[in-house]
């Protein structure tokens, strides 16, 4: 398509249905369309087709705003599906349109290996034997909650937690 203006390259493009006018090109990770542009100093870039689409038709868009679509579909590109808004918009957006992942769909219960969990977690004090060596000390009647917290350098709460399974559920 060498020789062809930016914009008749865009909408060759899209497929226009009554509801959604789908990006047919490149896609990313997440279902948003991708478009390869040209800069000013001759650079290819790449850009969101929905951001791209709002760029042209209300101009530049603000620093930390998103580009939302109101029918949920990233690869929309039809101008009134879309609605300029922070970060907190789109989330009460999604919230309000009950997609928020919650309860069996939230990431940690879909993808758990994906979470930090114990000693792989950036916070975490105590390392995998010493959870075991609390509860086991603990099961002996010997030991408080307060004493385990002071003999393993933790506060009180952390130890009624790992006793409990509140923390550390995984081992």
């Amino acid at each position: 398509m060498r020789g062809q203006s930016e914009e008749f390259r865009f909408w060759s493009k899209v497929r226009k249905t009554k509801k959604c006018w789908f990006w047919v090109g490149m896609l990313d990770g997440w279902g948003y369309g991708t478009f390869c542009i040209k800069t000013k100093n001759y650079k290819v870039t790449h850009v969101k087709s929905h951001r791209y689409v709002f760029e042209k038709n209300f101009g530049k868009i603000p620093k930390g705003y998103y580009i939302c679509h109101h029918c949920d579909n990233p690869s929309c590109v039809r101008i009134d599906h879309l609605f300029l808004g922070t970060a907190l918009d789109n989330n009460r957006d999604r919230a309000r349109k009950g997609r928020s992942a919650k309860g069996k769909r939230h990431g940690t219960k879909t993808c758990p290996e994906s979470v930090a969990r114990g000693e792989k977690a950036s916070n975490s004090v105590l390392k995998e034997d010493q959870v075991f060596d609390i509860r086991d000390l603990y099961k002996t009647g010997d030991f408080t909650h307060l004493e385990l917290a002071n003999r393993f350098g933790v506060d009180r709460s952390c130890v009624t937690s790992i006793v409990n399974r509140r923390s550390w559920d995984h081992i």
